[in-house]
């Protein structure tokens, strides 16, 4: 059977004889008494870990098999099972019970149009196929409901090359973005990253694999992180309606970030803008209320005694009042704007090489009707939100811009064990605050006789590290790279 291992086959081919061996039959493959038949055309492919055969073609149509990992949807919900779309004839069934810890009293809380990570349990021309989203230890072991992310189509014959041991997409992606995936056989793939940019270069590069060559995958996902677009994530105030004043922004760290900026950065720039435009409505914010209040006292007693002397001075108090409140808000918008503008000069200084913004944004909104008794009103919220605008992460600006910044001039040379070193930047004051950059990987590689340097930084980007020459070496990290392997005779 090896001899036709990813050699192409037609229907009636005699693939080989099991006799003694254990191994399960896919996709494309007959067993009649001891010899395997090939009913489709393709190539024939073999996991050694799984000890499985199956024959790799363009089909769309699922045909569920035992112990099949697939991705589904629900698209019917019961009161002790659900109905799910597996991409086959018909639907397949799962119960409210086929959860890791699940029971009568602790369902899972699935809703139509949930993506769910399964296993074919049963598979029956004759039957609907069962699922379930425990592995054969009766554990979840990654199965379950999928949260986020995007789920897109392929064909049959690339998803069985997405799960195999040696696959060349998964390992370049891998080199460049951090991502989750989850592949079914049914020709569904689930990925997830930390941005939307990532989420679309992972799903195009696995797209577009069965069309390029494995030389032009690499060139493919790194023109694709080079784009210039950016993107915005926005930051909160707290308590935006509190009659203190200005509190200053949340300090939840926003998953958008995630490859851009670490969660300690993120905090210290936010505490360090809190600290500067924290501002209090000043006390004198009470005068136009008592005057508001004055006035509506004088209205209502004008009313009483039909008085309109008295009614018309209750009148001009009441807008008088709220005049002068304006007044005053509008200077303590324009106080907070004023406080702040230091601590974000500083903020955008200190990332101005990494190509990060801070901005502050206030925006009304769109006009909506309130009830009020019976009468109906239109009311306009303004909201006040921090603007962080960054690259796309991967790109110029993104994780190779963060080395670029830190990666600072006269870094000492490798010791003597091996020229692979952690570089630890000092920490750097910016306004009274301490920044402490992360390490910073730097390792020299020979390939064909010339240097080049592998640059990385695992606590920002795990999955990240770029390989680049002793030229590009210069130009990204200036006199660092320089007057660390100087002593290499090959460099140039």
């Amino acid at each position: 059977m090896d001899s036709l291992v990813d050699e192409f086959v037609v229907p009636g081919d005699v693939i080989g004889k099991i006799g003694d061996l254990k191994v399960r039959v896919g996709p494309g493959l007959l067993q009649t008494k001891d010899t395997i038949l090939a009913t489709k055309a393709g190539v024939l492919r073999y996991s050694k870990f799984h000890r499985f055969y199956w024959i790799e073609n363009e089909q769309k149509r699922y045909v569920p098999q035992v112990e099949d990992m697939v991705i589904g949807t629900i698209i019917e919900k019961h009161a002790e099972s659900f109905k799910v779309d597996i991409g086959s004839s018909c639907s397949a069934l799962l119960s409210a019970y086929s959860f890791e810890g699940a029971t009568k009293s602790n369902k899972p809380l699935l809703n139509v149009g949930n993506l769910i990570y399964c296993r074919v349990t049963v598979a029956n021309r004759d039957m609907e196929p069962e699922v379930v989203c425990l592995s054969q230890k009766q554990k979840a072991e990654g199965f379950g409901q999928l949260i986020g992310g995007y789920m897109l189509n392929c064909s049959l014959g690339l998803s069985h090359y997405l799960l195999s041991e040696d696959c060349y997409i998964l390992q370049v992606l891998g080199k460049h973005i951090p991502y989750e995936i989850a592949v079914g056989v049914n020709g569904r793939v689930w990925i997830n990253s930390g941005s939307n940019h990532n989420t679309i270069v992972v799903s195009n590069t696995i797209y577009n694999s069965q069309f390029i060559q494995d030389d032009q995958i690499e060139p493919f996902i790194l023109k694709s992180l080079s784009t210039n677009e950016t993107y915005t994530v926005k930051v909160k105030t707290i308590n935006s309606n509190s009659c203190k004043g200005f509190e200053g922004f949340s300090k939840h760290y926003p998953s958008g970030l995630t490859g851009v900026m670490q969660p300690q950065e993120f905090e210290q720039v936010i505490n360090r803008i809190n600290m500067i435009s924290k501002t209090r409505y000043p006390k004198t914010i009470s005068i136009p209320l008592l005057i508001i209040f004055l006035g509506i006292i004088l209205f209502i007693i004008g009313i009483v005694k039909f008085d309109t002397s008295v009614i018309s001075s209750g009148f001009t108090f009441t807008l008088a009042g709220f005049i002068i409140m304006v007044v005053m808000v509008c200077f303590f918008r324009r106080k907070v704007k004023n406080n702040m503008q230091p601590a974000l000069l500083e903020a955008n200084n200190y990332f101005a090489e990494r190509r990060i913004t801070f901005t502050f944004r206030e925006k009304t909104g769109k006009p909506k009707v309130v009830k009020q008794g019976n009468t109906d009103k239109v009311v306009r919220k303004s909201k006040q939100y921090l603007e962080i605008r960054f690259p796309a992460p991967g790109s110029s600006g993104g994780v190779l811009g963060f080395i670029q910044s830190i990666l600072p001039s006269g870094t000492p040379a490798p010791s003597s064990n091996g020229p692979s070193f952690n570089y630890q930047p000092n920490q750097v004051n910016v306004g009274g605050v301490g920044f402490a950059p992360p390490p910073v990987n730097v390792a020299p590689t020979m390939n064909n006789g010339n240097l080049e340097f592998n640059l990385s930084a695992p606590s920002v980007a795990p999955n990240f590290n770029i390989s680049i020459d002793a030229v590009t070496a210069l130009k990204v990290t200036g006199a660092a790279a320089k007057g660390a392997y100087d002593g290499y005779s090959t460099f140039v």
